[in-house]
């Protein structure tokens, strides 16, 4: 997997950026859990789907760096996005085939490419 970057930043801090090289069904075999969220069967851009799955894959490896299951993203009312499970902060951003992802488990983050 075409992890480019993974940087633990601190004990609460980790981001991480993906080169998206994969076409979307291998996406998809790695990581089963995504092919059932409700949210990917609504995009219809090609690409705009491998993002979304890339830039999970990307939180599900930093938290593995933390040894801690990755269960999902969900979102709230506002759309603001949250692990499923796990209380702690993240940001996600994309952009042609490059993703990245932060997890700040003290503070409220943002991450933009």
């Amino acid at each position: 997997m075409p992890v480019c970057h993974l940087e633990h930043v601190n004990e609460d801090i980790t981001w991480g950026i993906w080169n998206i090289q994969e076409q979307e069904d291998e996406l998809l075999q790695a990581y089963k859990i995504l092919a059932q969220d409700q949210e990917l069967k609504i995009i219809k851009p090609p690409l705009r789907r491998k993002q979304w799955i890339a830039g999970r894959m990307l939180l599900k490896e930093i938290l593995t760096s933390h040894d801690v299951p990755f269960r999902g993203v969900i979102k709230d009312s506002y759309k603001k996005a949250w692990l499923d499970g796990y209380d702690s902060y993240i940001s996600i951003a994309h952009s042609d085939n490059l993703a990245i992802a932060i997890l700040n488990k003290q503070h409220s983050t943002g991450i933009d490419i």
